[in-house]
């Protein structure tokens, strides 16, 4: 579904309800809770019966965690629905338009070379969830808002907020509906404030991961005392081994998304 070009508000609700858990399965109960209104009401709008109000419309748009500009527009076309005045609806109509030229403007402005600026790599690195985001949604059945939100273990809107940033820096792109990974490159330099940032974010998922340790993951810590020859030598295979990842990862498709994480340091 191309968001900007859907003119019945009915049919994004439709839609992303079923992106939700259990393909939207009690949510229009749910919907219906977060609105403050009885679950007859949603069902009857989304028959044609009913339509919302404008108050009900941002509830809609809160609930799905929609970005600004994607909120603005549902809430427009709430409003010429429900407008008795052509010439208002005419304004309205224009207003959807110059919102349609701002969305494929921002869009053509993504650079496939570009780099993030200091304040967006500042706020990209300040919470482990916006790597985790851009790489989740390379994957094929997690590539939407809840069914990250959930895998996550973090709230719709947390999640909404960050892909909002990663829309807007590039690092994400929304294609039909759907998220995927866009072209921009968030590489920093290992001596930036910025790097050192992302390993201790990482790091402490991992002391937190550790305590709901699964089958299938790898824990490994030994303190050891070594020659300085060994140390180099193990430093050295760890580099081939970092190495040979890359090389194996570049060809690997997307099906699952873990992080890895190798530390020998002096003590």
């Amino acid at each position: 579904m191309n968001f900007f070009f859907e003119e019945d508000y009915r049919e994004i609700i439709r839609h992303y309800t079923r992106l939700q858990p259990k393909k939207g399965r009690g949510q229009i109960s749910k919907l219906s809770h977060h609105l403050g209104v009885n679950s007859t009401l949603v069902s009857q709008v989304l028959s044609g019966t009913r339509k919302l109000t404008e108050d009900q419309a941002y509830g809609v748009t809160e609930y799905f965690s929609f970005g600004q500009n994607q909120s603005y527009y549902f809430i427009l076309l709430v409003q010429i629905e429900r407008s008795g005045s052509p010439k208002f609806r005419n304004v309205l109509y224009r207003q959807i338009e110059r919102l349609r030229l701002e969305v494929a403007e921002l869009k053509g402005r993504v650079d496939p070379a570009k780099k993030l600026s200091f304040e967006e790599q500042a706020v990209f690195y300040s919470h482990w969830a916006y790597s985790a985001v851009r790489n989740l949604v390379a994957i094929e059945d997690e590539n939407n808002i809840y069914k990250i939100s959930e895998r996550l273990g973090l709230s719709s809107s947390f999640v909404g907020t960050v892909v909002d940033q990663l829309l807007k820096y590039g690092l994400i792109v929304e294609e039909g509906g759907r998220l995927l990974k866009g072209p921009s490159s968030t590489y920093v330099p290992p001596e930036s404030p910025l790097s050192i940032r992302h390993h201790q974010n990482w790091r402490q998922l991992s002391a937190h991961k550790v305590t709901q340790r699964k089958k299938s993951d790898f824990y490994f810590t030994a303190p050891l005392t070594i020659s300085q020859l060994d140390r180099e030598r193990i430093r050295q295979k760890i580099i081939d081994l970092v190495d040979e990842t890359y090389k194996i990862v570049s060809e690997s498709p997307s099906e699952e998304f873990v992080c890895l994480n190798i530390d020998l340091f002096e003590v």
